[in-house]
């Protein structure tokens, strides 16, 4: 039940961090493609987040996060989500997701997709 606000980090001394959290709270009201959501679900950290468009988008709409409307809705759902025992079903769930999802492999192809369709225009 410990609570560490890191502030900025990166390299190891950041994937070290994320490792041993559980889950990452991401308080951004706006962010374009928060690469703290892809990396932490790809190591299987549940995101806690407020429910705001890019937060739906790259959840699927809260499927694989917790999402909160506001400061207290976000404190009391990440009580909730401590105390259940399934969040390791939960956490396995979301790296799944993640790592098929927001794989390079699967990024780059569909850059380069999108890329083909705009020259040919």
């Amino acid at each position: 039940t410990n609570v560490e606000l890191k502030g900025f980090s990166r390299g190891e001394q950041f994937i070290s961090s994320l490792k041993r959290s559980g889950f990452v709270i991401i308080p951004s009201y706006y962010e374009a493609c928060p690469m703290i959501l892809l990396e932490s679900m790809c190591l299987g950290k549940i995101p806690v987040m407020f429910n705001l468009p890019f937060a739906n988008e790259f959840t699927e709409n809260g499927k694989y996060a917790i999402l909160a409307n506001n400061v207290s809705e976000m404190a009391e759902k990440l009580k909730v989500a401590y105390l259940k025992s399934d969040l390791k079903n939960f956490s396995n769930r979301i790296r799944s997701f993640a790592r098929k999802k927001y794989d390079i492999k699967n990024m780059v192809s569909k850059y380069l997709v999108l890329y083909r369709k705009i020259s040919r225009n």
